[in-house]
């Protein structure tokens, strides 16, 4: 460490050798958090609590099982139950809404690619399993569980050895179902006294499906032994298997009362049995609980980061991003002196700016001589008007070749790498600019993601309410049945489809998107009038409608549009 470095850390300047630790986006992020609010800051946003039930969903472990769903209330205890073989079912009885969301064709890339990746492994263990008399194949994963569980204590020594297993009695364990069992609820057990309450739920849910499993085993286990059977005869040659109870997720239950129009005192959360093989049911086991210590050691990771890390980053953030601005672009006192622009889309964005104002004198005159009036036109007329609502607003310019771009060049005569370092003086950005074309200015190099994003959700509500303004119309709706909250079930999830449609740019063609859409648009007019009877030319009109109106030609979308830029402009 250079003595200069040390200087400044002594004498509290800037830390040069802990920012090198982080990214320019992640300082930039917590440098927009509000002082108050650094606390709950994190690497990443809080992901939901891992349940049980989930788990076995989305990783596919209940294919070709026998389920058996039960709904208990108050007014009714008789059990309902029906067997439900057939595993798309056994899905369909299970799956809400939010759920299926997250479908493999729907889900981010990455994550269907690591969905299918852990689905695979999942795979590899249950025919490792099959081949083998004992749980060794799990050996490796029930260690790195251990490993992690002691990793949350690191300065608790006293505890470690409450956390310490014996390799061979590890091995012991894994010799039967009942041993490895017993040791997942083990590691369970002491996840719970370091998870937070609201996780621990989950976990104390799993520790009682085992316990009730290990009850069942051991009553079997006496039976046979009266019986005078032995395992192999008792399972006929097949695999073994439990059955158990899994209770439904709360934001599941209220999503369930909310269709049935149930009061919350009225119902209590609904309870599925599910029937699996014993193998399975351990992978799934195993699968959960390490995901939860993963997931507590995230918690912890993040309490650090906000505590700890995120005040000091921010006190060192501004000198930070300074000087990586610098790094891209050149100095702020060469960038001031030189002719030769190195940051030819910001001056082109503060020409607009400039010019939007020269009609008027007076207002002109104000941006040479008020602070608080050049930081006004600064937000309204640069953020607001030339930024987040530049023209053109139709639904296909984001990612098409006129209008917006993300990057802060993108032709060839002129370009800027990833990093944001410029080559040319600037001249090819001025003349692509006159025919429409719009590039990031430099000062806003980290926040080029989240602007398109900004972009994007507007633009969407913007052309999502026009639409439903002309369903309404055409269907003859009243005009408060779109006010309603929460929304009707039904209308709801046309609601979910259109907003799907309006995302799915991937389906091919400008005419199957349009076409996509306008088939969720007459769907939605039918469903906001029941007894609204579509004829052909309604049907046309509505479909005309919407194709302009995706396409920016609509004049309802200027209006809608004005008044959302008038919202941020406030």
């Amino acid at each position: 460490m250079s003595s200069e470095n040390s200087t400044n850390q002594g004498g509290g300047g800037y830390d040069s050798d802990f920012m090198s630790n982080f990214s320019p986006s992640l300082v930039h992020r917590i440098m927009l958090t509000p002082p108050n609010r650094l606390d709950s800051h994190s690497f990443h946003s809080r992901s939901p609590t891992i349940t049980f039930r989930k788990v076995l969903l989305q990783e596919g472990f209940l294919t070709n099982t026998q389920v058996q769903s039960k709904q208990r209330t108050t007014n009714n205890d008789d059990d309902n139950d029906g067997n439900i073989e057939d595993a798309s079912e056994a899905r369909r009885v299970f799956q809400r809404p939010q759920e299926e969301s997250s479908s493999p064709s729907q889900m981010p890339l990455h994550e269907s690619i690591s969905r299918t990746m852990m689905r695979a492994f999942h795979d590899v263990l249950l025919s490792q399993l099959s081949q083998s008399q004992n749980y060794d194949p799990l050996l490796d994963i029930v260690l790195d569980m251990q490993s992690k569980l002691k990793s949350l204590i690191p300065h608790r020594t006293d505890l470690h050895e409450k956390f310490k297993l014996d390799l061979d009695q590890v091995k012991r364990c894994l010799e039967t179902f009942e041993g490895i069992l017993k040791l997942l609820c083990d590691f369970a057990q002491r996840l719970m006294q370091l998870e937070s309450e609201e996780r621990s739920v989950s976990t104390q849910d799993w520790i009682h499906v085992a316990m009730d499993i290990q009850q069942q085993q051991l009553q079997l286990q006496q039976q046979r032994q009266q019986e005078h059977i032995d395992d192999d005869s008792a399972s006929g040659g097949q695999e073994p298997i439990v059955r158990f109870f899994c209770r439904e997720d709360s934001n599941e239950q209220d999503a369930t009362m909310t269709m049935n129009n149930a009061h919350p005192h009225d119902t209590v959360p609904a309870h599925h049995r599910i029937q699996l093989s014993c193998n399975k049911f351990i992978v799934a086991s195993v699968y959960f609980v390490h995901s939860k210590i993963v997931q507590c050691q995230s918690d912890v990771a993040d309490f650090q980061f906000g505590h700890f890390l995120a005040p000091k980053i921010r006190a060192h953030g501004i000198e930070f991003l300074k000087q990586d601005f610098e790094q891209r672009f050149g100095s702020f006192d060469s960038l001031l002196r030189n002719n030769d622009v190195q940051v030819p889309n910001m001056k082109i964005w503060l020409t607009e700016i400039i010019e939007s104002c020269s009609v008027i004198t007076e207002e002109r005159q104000g941006l040479l001589t008020s602070e608080e009036k050049r930081v006004e036109t600064l937000i309204q007329r640069g953020w607001v008007d030339s930024i987040l609502f530049r023209s053109p607003r139709t639904v296909e310019s984001e990612e098409g070749s006129s209008g917006y771009d993300g990057n802060y060049a993108g032709n060839k005569e002129e370009s800027v790498d990833n990093h944001g370092h410029g080559n040319g003086n600037g001249h090819a950005h001025e003349k692509h600019n006159t025919s429409g074309k719009f590039y990031m200015p430099e000062i806003f190099y980290l926040d080029t993601a989240e602007v398109k994003e900004i972009r994007l959700v507007t633009k969407m509500s913007v052309v999502g309410s026009a639409l439903a303004l002309h369903a309404t119309n055409i269907a003859g709706a009243k005009d408060n049945v779109l006010r309603q909250d929460p929304l009707p079930h039904e209308i709801q999830q046309c609601r979910t489809k259109l907003i799907h449609a309006m995302g799915n740019r991937a389906i091919g063609r400008q005419e199957l998107y349009e076409q996509a859409v306008g088939d969720a648009v007459v769907e939605l007019a039918r469903e906001l009038n029941p007894h609204f009877e579509c004829n052909a030319a309604q049907e046309d009109i509505l479909r005309s409608r919407t194709a302009a109106t995706m396409r920016g030609e609509d004049p309802v979308i200027n209006l809608l549009d004005n008044r959302m830029r008038a919202i941020f402009v406030k």
